[in-house]
């Protein structure tokens, strides 16, 4: 299973860039991609099913816009409530690894240096807290932190984080990753009798302002 996050920084319905984000993103042939400040115009064709955040009505926003997109090769077998429609959005799909429930979101969705920012980590921390429980999950998106270096450094949300999927049995399958802050979180049971391997592009940041990841879990 393939499993994709990146921040595609904001293509617009009819921009240029789009052609090429569908086509890196189609390369990497991933069976979920979780895409945040993205747009609703990027197309994957019939082999996926997508699943969006709410339309967002301000207008610093342009049409087709969404903070959160989920695409995936398996059908949702329900949608989750989350704090943040506009911002997190969460389902089940029954995988061939067995049933998951895919988080993708915007930690922080105007960056780590707002003072909303905790708040957010605690309100999407209520999230974890809750969905964990009911089943295996993958938490997915731009978080706005850097786990292993500072590039992007938010010491609070970095501890509390940390703290909470260790308390979850979450394992944070990306936080190794250099200057990166697009990550991939799983339920260590869901990872039992399996090795992963991580693949990023996009580091010269022409693409989108941000390294592509994605993890491949064999097993």
């Amino acid at each position: 299973m393939k499993i994709i996050t990146w921040n595609v920084e904001r293509p617009e319905k009819m921009g240029q860039r789009n052609a090429l984000l569908v086509e890196a993103l189609q390369a990497a042939d991933a069976d979920i991609l979780i895409l945040t400040e993205t747009n609703e115009s990027l197309n994957f064709g019939e082999g996926y099913n997508r699943f969006c955040t709410n339309t967002l009505k301000d207008r610093y926003y342009k049409e087709g816009e969404k903070r959160t997109i989920i695409y995936s090769r398996y059908p949702a077998k329900r949608r989750c409530e989350t704090f943040n429609g506009d911002t997190s959005i969460c389902i089940e799909s029954e995988t061939p690894n067995g049933n998951l429930i895919i988080y993708g979101t915007v930690v922080g969705s105007h960056g780590n240096r707002k003072s909303s920012f905790n708040e957010d980590i605690n309100q999407h921390l209520s999230d974890f807290e809750r969905i964990s429980r009911e089943g295996d999950i993958c938490i997915s998106g731009n978080f706005n932190i850097s786990f292993c270096d500072n590039y992007y450094d938010a010491q609070y949300g970095k501890t509390k984080l940390a703290s909470a999927f260790d308390h979850l049995h979450l394992i944070n399958l990306t936080a190794d990753i250099p200057g990166n802050i697009n990550h991939i979180v799983m339920s260590k049971y869901f990872m039992a009798n399996k090795i992963f391997n991580i693949n990023t592009w996009n580091e010269d940041k022409k693409l989108s302002d941000h390294t592509g990841v994605m993890v491949t879990l064999i097993g």
